[in-house]
């Protein structure tokens, strides 16, 4: 936030003013107010990294089939203190990270959650969204969130009517999620779903969809079931690609009339259809040639700007990449910001490696990648 006298050049830059205003982007002040100490300018070493995706803890009150974090309510799975999760926002504050998701296992499950939010509030920190399965998702919560002036967009997964709860494990997981969606609406916090799709949930899909609509979600994230180290376990099948594609093309077909209202619709590795959006709206992006592309391209866009701590510190380049990475090892040594300073992880570490890989080089190291089709 910043203080600015601002004239509108043109009628499109009105509309806009206009849209933010509304939104409680910006707002109109009869006097100049003082910035806060985050939004004074300073000079950073490592690459920028607006927001962080924190996982609170490794423990969940579900055993999911499909955990790609392997959360589980066993007694060894961690968790950070206090003191240390105290630490850690410092940590990210000192390398200029303002906006938090956070993330588990499931963080209500934290013992001392209600203390975190105090922590994340006294440090002026965004609580920009937060996943959970919605069964401790309550009231009080709801109140204190309000109360430091957050609104934080809530992603509640939900994996279609009469699966879910076979999904997760528990015979009330359902009835949880959809206590959490109506405690959303009553506080005025926007309701994300994630919806995993494999051979049991696609049937019911569009009955789950319209479902989930009517109790207040208003953008959902379809996840193909992915081969995580716990689903392969259990036996279970995953859909090709083209099994996905070709459910999600007629998805978009069957549910149009909500997308033309106010309904967004995002796709595992794919685009983003926006309320009321064309096709005629999306051709206008010309897809790029393989020689125009920039060998400065980063290979994730989501992993530039978003710094991952996972439930034990070791700092990843994705959220869904923790389980793998537990079961591997992988950036064990060197990457934990319990053990070294963020600094130093973002700028020389197994992780920093990995992060200053390019679009080319993921191509380069993948021949068959470059050949396929949807590259682009």
């Amino acid at each position: 936030m910043w203080e600015a006298e601002i004239t509108a050049p043109d009628d499109l830059s009105q509309k806009v003013f206009d849209h933010y205003l509304r939104e409680g982007v910006i707002e109109a002040c009869d006097a100049p107010s003082p910035i806060r100490p985050w939004q004074k300018y300073r000079y950073f070493e490592h690459r920028r990294v607006p927001g962080a995706f924190f996982s609170l803890t490794g423990r969940c009150n579900l055993h999911c089939q499909h955990c790609f974090a392997q959360a589980d309510t066993l007694k060894h799975a961690k968790e950070f203190s206090l003191e240390q999760i105290e630490h850690i926002l410092d940590e990210l504050q000192s390398c200029g990270i303002h906006a938090l998701t956070l993330s588990g296992g499931e963080p209500l499950m934290h013992r001392q959650f209600s203390q975190i939010v105090d922590a994340i509030a006294e440090r002026d920190m965004t609580l920009y969204r937060f996943y959970t399965n919605g069964m401790l998702f309550t009231e009080a919560i709801a109140k204190q969130l309000k109360g430091y002036g957050y609104a934080p967009e809530l992603v509640i997964s939900f994996d279609g009517l009469g699966v879910h709860n076979w999904m997760r494990r528990n015979e009330r997981a359902q009835e949880g999620a959809v206590e959490a969606m109506r405690i959303c609406r009553e506080y005025g916090f926007p309701i994300r779903c994630a919806i995993n799709l494999n051979d049991k949930s696609l049937p019911v899909l569009e009955e789950t969809v319209r479902f989930l609509y009517d109790r207040g979600a208003r953008s959902l994230f379809f996840i193909r079931t992915s081969e995580s180290p716990e689903w392969l376990r259990t036996g279970q099948r995953c859909l090709t690609l083209d099994e996905y594609w070709e459910a999600m093309l007629d998805l978009v077909r069957r549910v149009r009339d909500l997308n033309r209202k106010d309904l967004t619709l995002q796709f595992f590795n794919g685009p983003l259809i926006v309320p009321g959006a064309t096709a005629e709206f999306y051709r206008q992006f010309e897809l790029p040639r393989m020689e125009d592309i920039d060998t400065h391209t980063a290979w994730c866009r989501k992993g530039q700007d978003w710094v991952n701590v996972s439930s034990t510190g070791v700092i990843l380049p994705c959220d869904a990449f923790e389980g793998a990475a537990l079961e591997s090892g992988l950036m064990r040594e060197g990457c934990n910001i319990l053990e070294r300073p963020l600094k130093e992880i973002l700028m020389d570490s197994e992780y920093a490696k990995v992060m200053a890989l390019k679009f080319r080089d993921v191509v380069d190291a993948n021949p068959e990648c470059g050949t396929c089709e949807w590259l682009l």
